[in-house]
């Protein structure tokens, strides 16, 4: 089974000024920027390898996704 990957980074605003929707980590999406992990762009093993990480006030970091059995 092909390896899942997300950019992902901590979410800099405190909590106080979250919304009710905001998460602690956001999800890189290619066409929008960081949000929700619903709407976040999908990377194989192999164009994680040769992806470009996004600039952010947080450094970003792959996760590799759980796997479904």
């Amino acid at each position: 089974m092909a390896r899942l990957f997300v950019i992902a980074t901590d979410n800099l605003m405190p909590a106080s000024e979250r919304d009710e929707d905001d998460t602690a980590t956001l999800f890189w999406n290619a066409d929008d920027g960081f949000g929700t992990l619903s709407t976040a762009t999908f990377f194989t093993e192999f164009e994680a390898k040769i992806y470009d990480l996004p600039i952010a006030d947080d450094q970003p970091i792959w996760v590799e996704l759980p796997t479904l059995s």
